[in-house]
């Protein structure tokens, strides 16, 4: 068929008038066109599931931040935030950034979960008798 033969009604366009083009590699196009594995229902645990707590910070009575094991923390909305909030790292390393981050701003009293306190304590305790052995 030849192109002045094709109908009046459309409108055709070279491909150079398009602006830049991508050419989309046939990997991509499977990536949409195969089914995505999800894992079964009640199988993951949101980063703010209760067993996952890690501290909470409270002032006059009420909490206001709540820290996670993976860094994560929820604030009530009144409760405004540090200008240079900390987004860089994970885990602990970022709860304990965000939690200092939170003390300087507003104040008062970190509180954290049993199971955190005792590591801690266990850290501590590790810290000192080797200060204590190092020493004899």
């Amino acid at each position: 068929m030849k192109i002045d033969t094709i109908s009046s009604r459309l409108d055709i366009k070279w491909l150079s008038d398009a602006g830049s083009a991508v050419k989309v590699s046939s990997d991509v196009t499977r990536a949409f066109r195969e089914p995505i594995d999800l894992p079964p229902v009640g199988k993951v645990r949101a980063d703010n599931d209760p067993s996952k707590l890690y501290a909470t910070i409270q002032k006059d009575g009420n909490v206001i931040a709540t820290f996670y094991t993976s860094g994560l923390m929820v604030t009530p909305n009144n409760v405004s935030l540090p200008q240079n909030f900390v987004v860089d790292g994970s885990g602990l390393s970022l709860a304990d950034s965000r939690i200092r981050q939170i003390l300087d701003l507003h104040g008062g009293e970190v509180q954290y979960t049993h199971a955190q306190q005792a590591r801690r304590n266990t850290m501590n305790a590790a810290t000192l008798f080797a200060a204590h052995l190092a020493g004899q």
